[in-house]
């Protein structure tokens, strides 16, 4: 019973440090004094700034491995599914957390002569855009593994 279980720590850990190896090299970070600043409402968090670059990495990294890995076995380890879940959810609250801290009221005003109106538009930062292509993938790849695992449950009832 045990065994399953390690081996799919084994398979966390080593996602984590290849996770944590492409933050660095695909962001150029070294873990230092940079850091990301969130304003949610009257709350203030400060992060460091490779750490809000890997969580969603490492998240949807795991989501993506355990996804591909239990689609062979046709999602029949129950531990697995789990992770899965999980790491899908937490990539879409996580990435959810980072849209809604870049979409903050800063942009250009232009102002309508014919009207006289102004409109604030904001331009939308390319990291934005990838992570709600990531997150309309996650929700779908999540819909087929709930159809696939109930599917799988009601067989062995």
């Amino acid at each position: 019973m045990l065994k399953p279980i390690w081996k799919e720590f084994l398979w966390i850990f080593i996602i984590f440090l290849t996770s944590l190896l492409l933050a660095f090299l695909f962001y150029n970070l070294i873990p230092g004094n940079e850091t990301f600043d969130i304003h949610l409402h009257d709350t203030y968090f400060v992060f460091p700034l490779w750490m809000i670059l890997f969580i969603p990495l490492f998240f949807f990294i795991t989501f993506s491995i355990f996804f591909i890995k239990e689609r062979r076995r046709k999602f029949s380890a129950r531990f697995s599914n789990v992770i899965i879940l999980i790491s899908g959810l937490a990539f879409l609250v996580v990435s959810y957390l980072l849209i809604k801290s870049f979409m903050h009221p800063v942009g250009q005003t232009i102002c309508s002569p014919s009207t006289g109106l102004q409109q604030t538009y904001e331009p939308t930062p390319p990291l934005v855009t990838i992570l709600n292509v990531f997150q309309i993938v996650v929700i779908i790849v999540l819909l087929y593994f709930a159809f696939q695992w109930g599917k799988n449950t009601r067989k062995k009832v």
